[in-house]
């Protein structure tokens, strides 16, 4: 079995060339799955919780 390290070519079976991605664009592919996971959980967070809520009380309380 051969490692191929990211950006190398890849062989497939029926005998063609894969390019495999570089790892700059595996990196932004994971940066923006993370950065949308994270928006999805502060938006549940939000609705759950009510912090727009929370935080309006304290704006109030502070003025």
């Amino acid at each position: 079995m051969q490692i191929l390290l990211l950006g190398d070519l890849a062989r497939r079976p029926e005998g063609r060339i894969k390019k495999l991605p570089m790892a700059p664009e595996v990196l932004m592919k994971f940066r923006r799955l993370v950065l949308f996971m994270a928006w999805g959980f502060l938006v549940g967070c939000n609705k759950w919780f009510g912090f727009n809520d929370l935080l309006g009380e304290i704006d109030k309380e502070i003025s």
